[in-house]
């Protein structure tokens, strides 16, 4: 369901101005929460407890890179593009997030 929302959300942004901003903006919501809740609860089953607090600071950073770099990216690219590739880090993410 959480990596789903993202799509989801970008899909009913394409649909124009059809439907309220709050559509969108709650699947983004519901998405984000939903991964959040399974990426965390997931970590402490998938990390050794001896290097807990390492994984988790590694994981944090590595989720919080690129939405560091992004608004870079769209500030200078086209807006064409821009919607480009935010739907390619969400298609990204949905995939990765499947592979789990």
């Amino acid at each position: 369901l959480g990596a789903l929302a993202f799509p989801l959300s970008l899909g009913i942004v394409a649909l124009g101005a059809r439907l309220p901003a709050a559509v969108p903006t709650a699947a983004l919501a519901v998405g984000w929460s939903v991964f959040n809740t399974m990426y965390w609860a997931a970590l402490t089953d998938l990390l050794p407890s001896e290097s807990l607090s390492l994984g988790a600071g590694l994981l944090g950073g590595a989720l919080n890179l690129l939405p560091s770099f992004l608004p870079t990216v769209l500030a200078v690219a086209a807006p064409d593009r821009a919607l480009l590739a935010i739907a390619a880090c969400g298609l990204a993410g949905a995939a990765l997030i499947g592979r789990c």
